[in-house]
This record gives C-alpha cells, structure tokens and sequence, in this order.
C-alpha cells in the first residue's frame, strides 16, 4: 500500500500493474522506481532476465522495425503524395483552382 501511495498511486493500481492488469505510463513507472528505491534500468534488467528464462527465443520471429516492406510502402505514399501535390500546383497555375487566402 505505502509504495502506491508514495507513487501517487491507489494500492488497487499497483497491484494491478503487478499482475499485468494493467500498464503503466512512463511517468507512473517512474514513480514507481523511485518509490522502490531501484533505477529503472535495473528493473527492466530483471524483467528481461526473466523473460530469457521462460523462453529464451521469444520475440526472435519479430522483425526488425521498421521492416523493408514497412520503409518501401512509406516511400510509395511520399511518392503519390508529391505527385498529388504537383498535379494541383498545376491544376492552380492554370487558374482552374482558387486558393482560399
């Protein structure tokens, strides 16, 4: 209860974080550790130790962000948005669209 409190946290909100219930925000972790007297860089060592020991492959099937295909799809939209917005310079310069000034 006093590590809730002291993080500006209900006991019912700690708890549920410990569980896996819910996530905290980056502030609230923050308070949380600092409450705990432990860097955070030690907890998320500890939870990654943990991690490694129920299955030391997980995430391994997880690609790498952003992925080739994730980078080629952004290279697509810039391409069709910059030949959208040329096309309607264009389409402005021949007088055919006003500008709302």
């Amino acid at each position: 209860m006093a590590v809730g409190f002291d993080a500006g946290r209900g006991r019912s909100y700690v708890s549920a974080v410990e569980m896996g219930y819910k996530n905290p925000t980056f502030v609230t972790l923050i308070g949380i550790v600092r409450t705990l007297g432990v860097p955070l860089a030690e907890l998320v060592e500890v939870y990654q130790r943990h991690l490694d020991e129920i299955d030391p492959q997980a995430g391994a099937d997880v690609p790498a962000c952003p992925t080739p295909e994730a980078l080629d799809f952004m290279r697509q939209l810039s391409v069709r948005a910059l030949a959208h917005h040329h096309a309607r310079a264009a389409r402005n310069a021949q007088g055919r669209m006003r500008t709302w000034t």
